[in-house]
């Protein structure tokens, strides 16, 4: 694949496909190469002034569709960066992973879920184009819903045994 230095780099938008959302960039390269690319942050790792490698993998309406990559990968087997593929000079373990306060595993699938709660939220509530008013307010909404998660989580629950045996007439709450 052809390596060249990015030198434009205009979003244009967030599209759905059947793989999820993605954020379309426009970018042009300093060899005159230009095209869409597709990234699902709405800050990938390709910036101006950075080198990518990239492929022209299809064209719709006279705009070449690109796939980029980082050059220092280039002709190197998936995984050979991380120790995998057919480079056993260096290995890596995984990181780890902070525990859950509720003593289970990483909490990230938990901020996942709320994110996804908060995106569903402003949707139905008729949020329709992404600005930072709106990922503002679906971020403070994501916090939200992961400190009530954390809430639920510490609530301890009262035996029934205990609540049939009380002769006092008093609930707690």
């Amino acid at each position: 694949m052809p390596v060249s230095t990015i030198i434009k780099l205009a979003p244009l938008g967030l599209v759905e496909s059947q793989h999820g959302s993605f954020h379309k960039f426009y970018v042009t390269f300093e060899d005159e190469q230009y095209g869409e690319v597709l990234a699902k942050s709405d800050a990938p790792w390709y910036k101006v002034g950075l080198q990518a490698s990239y492929e022209v993998t299809g064209n719709f309406k006279g705009i070449p569709k690109l796939k980029l990559g980082k050059p220092e990968f280039e002709g190197k087997p998936f995984g050979a960066s991380r120790g995998g593929g057919n480079s056993p000079a260096k290995t890596y373990s995984a990181p780890i992973q902070p525990q859950s306060s509720s003593g289970g595993s990483a909490d990230g699938p938990i901020w996942g879920m709320c994110y996804k709660m908060a995106v569903e939220l402003w949707m139905n509530n008729g949020g329709k184009t992404l600005d930072l008013v709106a990922k503002a307010k679906i971020k403070a909404d994501t916090h939200a819903f992961h400190a009530l998660h954390n809430d639920l989580s510490n609530i301890v629950a009262i035996p029934r045994e205990a609540i049939a045996n009380d002769s006092d007439d008093q609930v707690p709450f």
